[in-house]
């Protein structure tokens, strides 16, 4: 049976044995990290008002161009019922494992959303499922 998470106007389901850790952001007005038990990660930002979400998206693969040079990325726009959600599949090494985050930004309720979920890739057939299960619950009202 999923949990379920509700705050500021936004819901979402997710694994039962998943945590769910808040943050703070000066420019956010939501932050939220649900960890699995092990290396896997979904995340969400939400910013007030509607920025420009190729801007926010590239702003955030800069980020993580920054921290990993010799990542690769490839886009991975997407729509979600009616909400269209521009992103990147980036891959990348750290601690010589390889891992891949899914980076996701739309606009959704007055807001620009980020969805970043990330894992080692050992992970990813089964957390890549639930990662899109949690965004798809999150985009239906």
């Amino acid at each position: 049976m999923p949990a379920a998470y509700e705050s500021h106007g936004f819901s979402f389901q997710y694994p039962e044995n998943w945590s769910v850790e808040r943050g703070e952001d000066e420019e956010s007005a939501l932050q939220v990290t649900v960890l699995s038990p092990n290396t896997a990660f979904w995340s969400l930002t939400v910013y007030p008002g509607l920025r420009d979400v190729r801007v926010v998206l590239d702003e955030m693969l800069q980020a993580m161009q920054a921290e990993y040079p010799a990542l690769e990325y490839d886009p991975a726009d997407r729509r979600i019922g009616t909400t269209p959600l521009v992103g990147y599949d980036v891959n990348f090494y750290y601690l010589d494992l390889t891992n891949t985050a899914l980076l996701r930004v739309f606009h959704y309720h007055d807001a620009t959303c980020v969805v970043l979920a990330q894992c080692e890739d050992r992970e990813l057939e089964i957390a890549g499922k639930i990662f899109d299960a949690m965004t798809t619950s999150l985009l239906s009202d």
